[in-house]
């Protein structure tokens, strides 16, 4: 072959593998935007549900801290009695309690702790009345001390609705918690505070239900991703493995598909068709009609060979073809109709207006089970050779039938 063919057939193989290789780069690229951009939505989104959240369980205790401050406060003087007496037995306390434990019982996914307290000194206060049952864990008995905390002791000293901004370390867990005041309607004497906990656990144990669903989103999301490749994973296979032009498969797809039947035990043929003074006719009437040839020959190739055999552009004007479980006089057959197939295009140059005729020459070799790639195209290529010296002729290379 001319030096000019060779290297438009290494360009045509050059811009293919390109094709192909940005066309996986893309597949990869997206994929990897898709997940990157999940996991940092995921990411964005966790924090700011983290902030939401507290926000939003900080503005519950704020909002009962008020409204216990408000109930506690309509009997000022039973309250302001029992910070004196503490007498669990008072028919105020047990109904004050209950009362306690039924508000903590209605508001147990909003609040852990609800409790009203009174200041002993600058850094000490005691709990009063709290929401827990006396059997539970954590209950805390009237007059019981406790460190002041931030929050709480910016309440004591404003006297005013406060509420937390970080988790506290305390005896009874990392809390956040919110304060209201309680104030006698009468009076106007400061009584004491109201205080709404949540704990870190029972924030956390919310943010894990949240960070369940993200993580289960984020899977779905990557398992519908994978679904929706997997449906068009058959027309990017086609894309990768098909040659840009005559749409039939690349080399690189045709010899990994001949590796793959050599290792049977069916019989294979290969046949490498060549177009006939194909520079000629590229020099004479242009690439663009030269193009047009190799299209309306690639048509003729995949008319006249088999549903299972596969058919390639091997390179510039060469074709090939891998048939199996066939036999000699079918692959003789098969070869004909190709080869009188292409003679009989007449293929219109619109310039001249002149229909111009194209022929093939075509080889074949049959193909022990176990022969390599390399030299299962080489024995085709000798047979081509052999029909390239007369053109427009088949060669089947074993019992070197020619016609």
């Amino acid at each position: 072959m001319p030096n000019i063919t060779n290297n438009r057939k290494k360009f045509i193989r050059s811009s293919d593998e390109i094709r192909n290789k940005r066309t996986v780069r893309q597949i990869i690229t997206v994929f990897s935007l898709f997940f990157i951009l999940t996991f940092i939505t995921g990411i964005i989104s966790y924090s700011l549900a983290a902030n939401i959240l507290k926000n939003q369980l900080v503005l519950k205790c704020s909002a009962l801290a008020s409204t216990v401050a408000s109930v506690i406060a309509s009997d000022s003087d039973g309250y302001e009695e029992f910070l004196h007496t503490l007498d669990m037995e008072s028919d105020y306390y047990k109904r004050t309690k209950e009362l306690m434990m039924n508000i903590k019982r209605a508001n147990v996914n909003h609040v852990t702790y609800i409790y009203t307290e009174a200041r002993v000194d600058n850094d000490m206060m005691m709990y009063v009345i709290g929401g827990e049952d006396p059997s539970s864990p954590v209950y805390t008995a009237p007059g019981v001390k406790d460190t002041l905390v931030p929050a709480n002791r910016e309440a004591y000293n404003k006297q005013n609705l406060i509420t937390g901004t970080n988790f506290e370390n305390t005896v009874y867990g990392v809390r956040l918690s919110a304060y209201a005041p309680i104030i006698h309607k009468n009076s106007g004497v400061f009584l004491g505070l109201v205080g709404a906990d949540i704990t870190k656990i029972q924030y956390n144990n919310v943010m894990n239900i949240f960070l369940f669903q993200a993580i289960a989103g984020f899977i779905i999301g990557l398992i519908l991703f994978g679904l929706i490749l997997r449906f068009f994973s058959g027309s990017l296979r086609r894309t990768i493995n098909t040659d840009s032009l005559t749409k039939l498969y690349n080399k690189a797809y045709f010899k990994s598909e001949l590796k793959q039947r050599t290792k049977t035990s069916v019989v294979n043929y290969v046949i490498m068709a060549d177009l006939d003074h194909f520079k000629s006719i590229n020099d004479t009437y242009g690439h663009e009609f030269g193009d047009k040839v190799l299209v309306l020959t690639a048509e003729q190739i995949m008319k006249c060979t088999r549903d299972g055999d596969c058919s390639a552009r091997y390179g510039g004007e060469e074709f090939v073809s891998c048939l199996s479980g066939i036999s000699d006089n079918k692959v003789i057959e098969i070869m004909e109709r190709i080869r009188t197939q292409v003679e009989n295009v007449l293929i219109l140059h619109e310039e001249t207006n002149k229909n111009i005729p194209i022929t093939i020459s075509i080889g074949g070799a049959n193909i022990p089970e176990g022969t390599n790639v390399t030299e299962a195209i080489q024995l085709a290529d000798k047979a081509l050779y052999i029909a390239k010296k007369k053109r427009n002729t088949c060669v089947l290379l074993g019992n070197e039938k020619e016609w």
